[in-house]
């Protein structure tokens, strides 16, 4: 029992610079909505499509890896399915309405919010201070319901903002996730 705990732990430690890497491209888009408040809903669409796009193929060549390793890789297969898709949306009409735009994004955040507290639940025997995961995923699905439940059609420097804040937070906790997976690697048991 002892062996596999080992062989999972260094298997998702090996991942730490991909997932780093994530928390870093959510960080950049973070700072990017506060910086330039997006006047049109086809820029947001863009800008966004091309970080869900980039987000979920992360995801997937995580997923992809960790299936090599043996390890479980289906929480990251899913995440990055969704954000793929919901990228592609977005990039194949640049030009809907905010509304469509608010929908896509909540749906990819409570989605892929499941599936971090999904993936927490795995490693929270594995690791100590899985609950950055778990929290980021709570923060996903959270703001996700928020957007379904009060769509701003009429701000969307506000939805730009809400969204930037998002990204800042969700980059925050991936970031802190890879730095302690990466910590996992250079332990030895």
């Amino acid at each position: 029992m002892m062996t596999q705990s080992v062989d999972f732990q260094e298997q998702v430690s090996r991942q730490w610079g991909w997932i780093a890497l994530r928390g870093v491209i959510a960080l950049l888009f973070g700072i990017g909505a506060f910086l330039w408040p997006f006047s049109s809903a086809w820029a947001l669409a863009v800008v966004w499509g091309a970080f869900a796009l980039v987000d979920g193929g992360l995801a997937l060549f995580t997923g992809w890896n960790m299936h090599r390793q043996g390890a479980r890789w289906w929480p990251y297969l899913v995440f990055g399915v969704v954000g793929i898709v919901a990228g592609l949306i977005s990039l194949a009409w640049p030009g809907i309405t905010v509304i469509v735009l608010v929908y896509t994004v909540a749906f990819w955040a409570i989605f892929g919010g499941i599936s971090q507290i999904l993936a927490a639940i795995r490693l929270r025997k594995e690791i100590e201070g899985e609950w950055a995961l778990v929290l980021g995923g709570v923060v996903a699905v959270l703001f996700g319901v928020l957007l379904l439940a009060r769509p701003l059609p009429e701000a969307i420097v506000t939805v730009t903002w809400v969204i930037g804040f998002f990204a800042l937070m969700m980059g925050i906790f991936t970031l802190s996730l890879a730095f302690r997976l990466k910590s996992l690697g250079t332990a030895k048991p």
